[in-house]
């Protein structure tokens, strides 16, 4: 009698719910109705945006690749496109270009239709390097990279121990692992920090006198007679 009687409230039950969501349905099945197409709309909005992005994002890597001057990708990446990766490779593109003026060698002439002095051209190799290190805390790598820049920056600039104190840095226990991945690059440049930092003896004239001796400052091809020599007959 009681299994029966529980059965009977199990089916009650059973029907009861089956009502109260019928009538929920029918109370609310329009809402519900709109809220599914909100949904939809929503999700399909999100997918237009994110195809927007990536297309812009890959926009910003097309012009940073064909641009090659600070002024040209100040001009048409930074100014045009505003991600935090992106604007970190432009700056660091920035300070390899000014590094590369200086290290061509002719520093002063045009370079790729710029021309600067090689203080400006350190200045503007510090300024985008310390640009990236400064404001993109989030992109570890690009940091390390700037790090690099920044201290073969100072180098250009002989300011050893500023270049010095950066290489150390980058191989501490709490550097990131971006930086410590770099470790062998930063390893051969410490080392040959001192020999770089020595001046090159290049005029032999002002060695010899240094030293005491007399010596020709070229021994390549014939001898000249001293002037007034008179040959022997």
């Amino acid at each position: 009698m009681q299994s029966e009687e529980r059965h009977e409230l199990q089916k009650n039950d059973l029907v009861g719910g089956a009502s109260w969501l019928y009538l929920f349905i029918r109370r609310n099945g329009l809402y519900m109705l709109l809220g599914l197409a909100l949904a939809l709309v929503a999700f399909e909005f999100y997918k237009l945006h994110q195809t927007q992005v990536a297309r812009r994002l890959a926009e910003a890597r097309a012009e940073l690749d064909v641009n090659q001057t600070p002024k040209a990708i100040y001009a048409k990446v930074l100014a045009q496109y505003h991600n935090p990766e992106i604007d970190a490779q432009a700056y660091i593109k920035i300070g390899q270009f000014y590094l590369a003026y200086i290290a061509q060698g002719n520093v002063g002439t045009t370079y790729m239709g710029v021309k600067a002095t090689k203080a400006q051209a350190v200045a503007g190799a510090k300024l985008a390097f310390n640009n990236v290190i400064q404001n993109d805390p989030n992109l570890p790598l690009m940091i390390a990279r700037a790090k690099l820049g920044l201290a073969n920056a100072y180098e250009d600039a002989h300011q050893w121990s500023k270049a010095r104190s950066i290489y150390v840095a980058m191989l501490d226990a709490k550097a990131t692992p971006a930086e410590k991945s770099f470790a062998s690059i930063v390893k051969y440049r410490l080392k040959n920090l001192d020999s770089w930092r020595r001046p090159v003896l290049a005029d032999r004239t002002a060695v010899n006198t240094a030293n005491g001796l007399s010596l020709p400052t070229s021994t390549v091809g014939p001898q000249l007679p001293a002037k007034g020599f008179t040959p022997a007959h």
